[in-house]
Parts: C-alpha cells; sequence; structure tokens
C-alpha cells in the first residue's frame, strides 16, 4: 500500500482526486502502469 501511494504521489499529475477515492475506481490501466513501474524499478540496476 506504502509503494502504491508513493507511486500515485510521484507519477501521477496533480488534479486527480484524493488518493483514497483513486485507488476505490482505479483503471486496470493504470494498475497495470503501477505494476509494470514497480517491475522495472525491481530490475533496474542499482548504481
Amino acid at each position: 500500500e506504502h509503494r502504491i501511494k508513493n507511486y500515485f504521489q510521484r507519477e501521477m499529475r496533480t488534479g486527480f482526486a484524493p488518493l483514497r477515492e483513486q485507488l476505490v475506481i482505479v483503471s486496470s490501466l493504470e494498475f497495470i502502469k503501477f505494476v509494470v513501474y514497480e517491475v522495472a524499478e525491481t530490475l533496474r540496476p542499482k548504481r
């Protein structure tokens, strides 16, 4: 849940509904984008 909150704060443009409302109505496409982002962050080599 914390990672989802951080993702929404960093990656979503301002003006969206509050996070609680967003998580209830988040679209499948947005959820897929989050999963892809998390996988990419996990696989990215550490610098």
